[in-house]
């Protein structure tokens, strides 16, 4: 099958991002795993760049991984344990390092650019100065303001925001650090671009700080333990707080509002209340990701599931993912794109499914028109693939109800016409996505184009149809890998165009 990697990434790359609402779940959103092992991710970039911390030789090393590199270890030669802590999408990675044995013994933030290779420690002059040890746990987006963590000042670790000079960072400040700091003993675990940051304070409390004044978050009871993962550019926050009844729940809180409980997945052998869950990260758009506890029976025996959580629903992901994907048990980092770094690999979210053409039956797929056939066929390059066939009576359609993202997304697919006449439409909600298609080859060919048009952005049951028609004598075209995608926001600008041009090319040699 064709690779589905999107060439339109290339120049989304140079564009900035467009706040808009939160997407909502189409029933028909499935996710693809791109397997990795080695390591435990702890965050993925809006390029699918996943990093995280795996062990060798009974330490722990750092990793980033890509679906072109797979994973590689990265680190200075002169510590023996590293941890992998963020990524943003300039491939800068922040983390910790441990230079010498024992259980406190100098720990060092660092940076890595994971592009040229550079390596910059952000922690402590010499062996014995313990007051510089430091660890970076949250990297912004920003040249000039970059790194949330945590520095120690002589007995306590204060909550810390490291600042960079160009496009590599630097200590900030002249000497070892002058970073700004938080009071307490305190962690930075959230950042946005402008400085705001969330984190926790004095052990059990949970801090956002807005400009100079530092808020302490409330709790789902009072006294009771709260922990901060990550925080959105909007100052949304994820993580954790203990209830009522000691147990474990997902929360959100907005800034420094009360906490939102995000529930559990359904279990019915769960006692009420029983079931534990945490919240990791959060994106843009308010996903969030993480897992929950779930019950085998009702008696002892327990499992975690890794879900996504988004408009009030948290969804086992484990349910959206095909039939033989390995168990899904946690999930780390999520993207803007909506991709998931779990502890198996990184999954793609996709808006509709051809999975039925290779099962031999339409699947989601319907006839959308009283004429024509409507089927599937083997792919002349490719006897064990099976694709549809559209064949005019005329015209033909082929239709599947899906959401779209409330976001840009990508709209692609492969096609072939078997013979030089015809002319192929698709179209969402009577909406056409990319000009006409005519043949200009009897090969596979494939097409995508950007939609960021608002009015077809966040649909939900509408009709994603592929229309074909001829106006002399008969038309056959066969389709694969049709797949909505969505994708990080490009500037306002482009948001007041239907979308970028669309994209026709030669389809990508079979894996």
């Amino acid at each position: 099958m064709p690779s589905n990697k999107l060439p339109v990434f290339t120049y989304l790359a140079i564009l900035s991002f467009l706040l808009l609402p939160a997407a909502s779940f189409g029933a028909e959103v499935t996710y693809s795993l791109e397997p990795y092992s080695g390591f435990t991710p702890s965050a993925v970039n809006n390029d699918g760049v996943v990093v995280g911390t795996g062990t060798v030789d009974a330490n722990p090393r750092s990793f980033y991984w890509t679906p072109e590199t797979g994973a590689v270890r990265f680190e200075a030669s002169h510590a023996y344990k590293y941890w992998a802590n963020d990524i943003n999408d300039s491939g800068l990675i922040c983390g910790n390092t441990q230079y010498i044995p024992g259980a406190g013994g100098n720990v060092s933030a660092f940076v890595y650019d994971m592009h040229s290779g550079e390596y910059i420690s952000l922690g402590y002059p010499s062996s014995q100065d313990y007051d510089y040890m430091a660890s970076a746990y949250t990297i912004a987006e920003r040249s000039d303001l970059l790194i949330g963590g945590r520095r120690r000042w002589t007995y306590n670790y204060a909550g810390t925001l490291f600042t960079a000079a160009g496009a590599i960072l630097q200590k900030a400040g002249s000497g070892a650090a002058s970073p700004t700091t938080i009071g307490g003993t305190s962690d930075v675990y959230g950042i946005t671009s402008d400085g705001k940051l969330a984190g926790r304070i004095n052990s059990s409390d949970a801090f956002y700080r807005d400009g100079t004044t530092v808020h302490t978050l409330p709790g789902l009871t009072t006294g009771a333990t709260e922990v901060v993962s990550d925080m959105n550019e909007s100052g949304t926050i994820s993580g954790y707080a203990d209830n009522a009844d000691g147990v474990e729940r997902a929360v959100t809180w907005v800034r420094s509002e009360a906490p939102t409980d995000l529930g559990v997945l359904a279990n019915t052998h769960a006692a009420p209340g029983s079931q534990n869950s945490r919240a990791y990260e959060i994106n843009r758009y308010g996903q969030v990701v993480g897992w929950s506890q779930l019950w085998l029976d009702g008696v002892s025996h327990r499992q975690t599931h890794a879900f996504v959580y988004q408009d009030g629903v948290m969804r086992d992901l484990n349910d959206l993912v095909p039939t033989g994907t390995p168990l899904l048990t946690y999930a780390y980092a999520i993207n803007d794109k909506g991709q998931i770094a779990t502890e198996d690999g990184l999954l793609t979210p996709h808006y509709v499914a051809d999975a039925g053409f290779d099962s031999g039956t339409l699947g989601d797929w319907t006839q959308a028109t009283a004429t024509g056939t409507v089927g599937f066929t083997t792919d002349p390059e490719d006897t064990a693939n099976t694709v549809l066939s559209l064949t005019t009576g005329s015209p033909v359609a082929a239709a599947q109800v899906v959401d779209t993202p409330n976001q840009p997304f990508i709209v692609e697919f492969d096609y072939r016409f078997d013979d030089l006449v015809g002319e192929l439409t698709v179209s969402v909600n009577g909406h056409d996505l990319l000009p006409s298609v005519s043949p200009v080859s009897t090969e596979w060919m494939h097409a995508e184009r950007l939609v960021n048009a608002p009015a077809l952005m966040g649909l939900d049951d509408v009709s994603l149809q592929f229309y074909l028609d001829t106006a002399v004598g008969s038309s056959t075209v066969l389709l694969d890998n049709v797949a909505i995608t969505p994708v990080p926001e490009p500037v306002s600008a482009v948001v007041l165009l239907v979308g970028l041009p669309a994209i026709i090319r030669r389809r990508r040699s079979k894996r």
